[in-house]
Formats: structure tokens, C-alpha cells, sequence
């Protein structure tokens, strides 16, 4: 996101596109809460945890589904591949499905 302040129009289209597939992805509200946390303030799965209330394994449960939601927007609106990245973990959306 700093990125789109220094003037990269690329990574401003990146974050408008992809705030649009997560608008779009039916995120239930603690789905949206986690990514929130986690992706969009940077924060560890284990401070986010303690923010929501739950263990640090019911974030990476939601970040996991959220993840399977927002790709699947991007496979509607003909993407590519999507490929999502868990703490070294890379899961690709045919592994997702």
C-alpha cells in the first residue's frame, strides 16, 4: 500500500482490484475482520488472534477460507492463477478447491 503513495499506479490498481474481490467474495464478517488484521494492518496471525478473541489456529481457519473466497473471484473474472501464500506455505487454488 505505501507503494501507491510513492506514485506506483500499478500497485494502486493491484489494491483497487483486489479490494473489489474481497468486496465481492461474501466474507463473513470474522473472515473479514482476520484479513483486515492480518493483511491489511500487518499484524501477526497471533496479535490478531488475541484481537478477535480466538486462537491463533481459528485465524489461520479464517484467513484459509477467506483466501478460497477471494480466489474464486478471481477465477470468475478469468485470472489466471491465483496462488495465495500461508506463513511459507504456498497453496495453489487447484489445492483450495
Amino acid at each position: 500500500a505505501s507503494r501507491r503513495y510513492a506514485g506506483d499506479t500499478a500497485a494502486s490498481d493491484i489494491l483497487l482490484d483486489l479490494h473489489s474481490a474481497i468486496e465481492s467474495a461474501g466474507l463473513t464478517d470474522r473472515q473479514a475482520e482476520a484479513v483486515a488484521y492480518v493483511y491489511g494492518l500487518d499484524t501477526t496471525q497471533g496479535q490478531a488472534a488475541r484481537l478477535l478473541g480466538v486462537s491463533r489456529e481459528a485465524v489461520k481457519d479464517l484467513l484459509f477460507q477467506a483466501t478460497k473466497r477471494i480466489a474464486a473471484v478471481y477465477r470468475r473474472r478469468n485470472h489466471e492463477e491465483v496462488t495465495a501464500v500461508f506463513e511459507g506455505e504456498t497453496v495453489n487454488e487447484t489445492e483450495v478447491e
